[in-house]
């Protein structure tokens, strides 16, 4: 295989699973008052918030084992803004890297977002929920 960029091909976990879907920049404190960021941050934000999904089902940071991402309409040239999202997102929310794909489609749900986040993580209270 392809030495990775900054993430895992594959990841085993030996705990039950918590799925999150559909994260966005948006949370209950941006969705009325922040202007919508440039790609970079709205990724930083999104993962940032599939992190907070994943701990309300017993998982978070330290227990991340995979992340999806899709972007709409995705350039090369934006890669580099996702890749500094992410890379942000684990800094701040303290993770290495996982199994990632990043996707490229015409549209998403929540209206003007460009990114969405699916995650996955390892429940760390022995339970999923």
């Amino acid at each position: 295989m392809p030495e990775p960029h900054g993430y895992h091909h594959a990841v085993v976990l030996d705990q039950p699973l918590v799925l999150t879907s559909g994260q966005t920049w948006q949370s209950r404190a941006t969705l009325a008052t922040d202007p919508q960021p440039d790609l970079a941050e709205e990724t930083r934000m999104a993962v940032a918030n599939a992190i907070t999904a994943l701990a309300g089902g017993g998982s978070g940071a330290a227990s991340l084992a995979s992340l999806d991402l899709f972007v709409v309409d995705l350039r090369p040239d934006d890669l580099a803004q996702v890749y500094r999202g992410m890379g942000r997102a684990a800094r701040d929310l303290g993770f290495g890297a996982v199994a990632t794909t990043i996707l490229g489609v015409s549209a998403l749900a929540v209206p003007d977002a460009r990114v969405e986040v699916k995650a996955t993580g390892a429940a760390t209270n022995g339970a999923a929920r």
